[in-house]
C-alpha cells in the first residue's frame, strides 16, 4: 500500500468534498476540465497545462487539498498552479489521455473505496507527477 500511496500523492500533484475531503476553498469547476478527453497529456503545451493544474485543483478542493479513500489512499493537489506547472514537465512522454486524468479525479472525489485503477495506470505509465 505505501507504493500506491506515494504514487497517490505524485499523481494528485499535477492535477488532485468527496470521501475524506479535508475542506474546500475552490469553487468545483464540474467533471469536465474543458480539453478533449482523447487528447494525449504529451499533446498539451506548456500553456494548457496551468488550466488542468487549475480544474485538478478546484475538484479536489483547494490547493494542496487532499481527499481520502476508505482505504487510506488519497489525492493530494499540487500546492500551487506554479508547482503544479513545474512538475509537468514529465507529461511531455505520456500518452495517457486527459480523459484519463478527468476519470482518475472524478473517481475519487465522487468517493472511493481505494485508488482506482484509472488512477494507479496513469501513475505507471506515465511515472507521473500528476
Amino acid at each position: 500500500m505505501a507504493a500506491r500511496v506515494t504514487g497517490a500523492v505524485l499523481l494528485a500533484t499535477l492535477l488532485g468534498a468527496g470521501c475524506g475531503s479535508e475542506g474546500r476553498s475552490l469553487p468545483d469547476p464540474g467533471p469536465a476540465s474543458g480539453f478533449d478527453r482523447t487528447a494525449a497529456l504529451s499533446s498539451l503545451t506548456m500553456s494548457q497545462y496551468p488550466a488542468l493544474c487549475d480544474w485538478v485543483a478546484g475538484r479536489v478542493g483547494s490547493w494542496g487539498g487532499v481527499i481520502r479513500c476508505s482505504n487510506g489512499d488519497y489525492l493530494r493537489a499540487a500546492s500551487s498552479e506554479a508547482a503544479c506547472v513545474q512538475q509537468s514537465s514529465g507529461l511531455m512522454s505520456c500518452s495517457q489521455t486527459v480523459g484519463d486524468v478527468e476519470d482518475c479525479v472524478n473517481s475519487v472525489v465522487s468517493g472511493c473505496a481505494a485508488l482506482p485503477d484509472v488512477c494507479v495506470a496513469l501513475l505507471l505509465s506515465c511515472g507521473m507527477p500528476l
